[in-house]
């Protein structure tokens, strides 16, 4: 069995800080000999960190800044299919290892994982990402009784992952994903393994995210993307009744965000915002997922269309 490591990264090296030697120690439980390293980087820090573990520990290293495909500039899904790309056309190994390079691998990842690598129908095996030293979302999971655990295996479920995922060779041929999509570009992988016939499985032991509380790093127009992905790959539900139903728990919000320290009224208006703006995304973009992700390569301009208007009316205010 061959396992081939990618990471895309941006300046990861200082975004992560010292806990970055960590991520890359942590991924050593995991039997792979190729990294492939997608660096979109404003300087050489990353790649010579990274360049410097691979030569310690006798890894095999290629480095490539994203492939554009058409687009203006890289985004997270055109790092992600320059390192499906560059899988396919250099290597034979049945597996693409996905690790976020704030993600760090808890001691028995592997061994829990490699249980679903030999079931021939698992195309994709994810672990939890654990968000223990999230101090806010951690409290307000706290003042609502939810398990943290649960809430991202049921959020997995519903928009997938990749931030230290598996994918199996046959499960994602020929995949292609559009070069706009800065965002649910794992919930588009997540639905072509599904919808080529295989299944997922989930390795509870997990890995710890590193990334700051609350904070994501998306524009305006990424935000506005979100809806418009979703509604593309038919995530969540987008009914009035669920809109009411968000609305309508405005007391819940501001109780639970008083409770955990957290401000339920702007929770409260980024959901409802949401599934309003899901709602209308759902009625522009009336399509079949499994056509969508399958036949994407092929049939690109009936799916771009749903979200021209997006960078449209970006390019007219920039």
């Amino acid at each position: 069995m061959k396992i081939v490591l990618s990471m895309v990264t941006k300046n990861g090296a200082e975004k992560v800080g010292r806990d970055f030697a960590d991520v890359w120690i942590s991924s050593l439980q995991v039997p792979y000999d190729l990294i492939i390293l997608i660096d979109d980087s404003d300087n050489d820090k990353t790649r010579k960190f990274v360049e410097k573990f691979a030569d310690e520990h006798n890894k095999e290293l290629l480095v490539e800044r994203s492939r554009l495909y058409g687009w203006h500039k890289p985004t997270r899904a055109t790092a992600r299919q320059t390192a499906l790309d560059i899988f396919f056309q250099t290597t034979d190994a049945e597996w693409l290892f996905f690790l976020d390079d704030d993600v760090i691998l808890k001691d028995g990842w592997w061994e829990e994982a490699r249980r679903y690598v030999a079931e021939e129908r698992v195309g994709l095996i994810w672990g939890v990402d654990l968000t223990e030293r999230w101090e806010k979302r951690q409290r307000y999971f706290q003042a609502r009784k939810v398990d943290p655990v649960e809430y991202a295996i049921r959020n997995f479920s519903a928009r997938g992952g990749l931030h230290d995922t598996l994918l199996r060779r046959e499960a994602i041929e020929n995949i292609a994903l559009p070069p706009w999509l800065n965002v649910y570009e794992d919930a588009w992988v997540k639905r072509f393994v599904e919808c080529s016939g295989y299944e997922w499985r989930i390795v509870k032991t997990g890995a710890l995210h590193l990334r700051s509380d609350w904070q994501t790093g998306y524009t305006p127009s990424d935000k506005e993307l979100f809806t418009y992905a979703d509604a593309i790959l038919r995530l969540h539900p987008a009914s009035l009744t669920s809109l009411l139903k968000t609305a309508f728990g405005l007391p819940a919000y501001l109780y639970y965000g008083w409770r955990s320290g957290n401000n339920g009224l702007e929770i409260w208006k980024a959901r409802v915002s949401y599934r309003y703006q899901l709602l209308k995304a759902r009625r522009r973009c009336r399509v079949q997922p499994c056509k969508t992700v399958l036949e994407y390569r092929h049939n690109r301009e009936i799916i771009d269309s749903c979200v021209r208007h997006i960078f449209q009316a970006r390019n007219r205010h920039s």
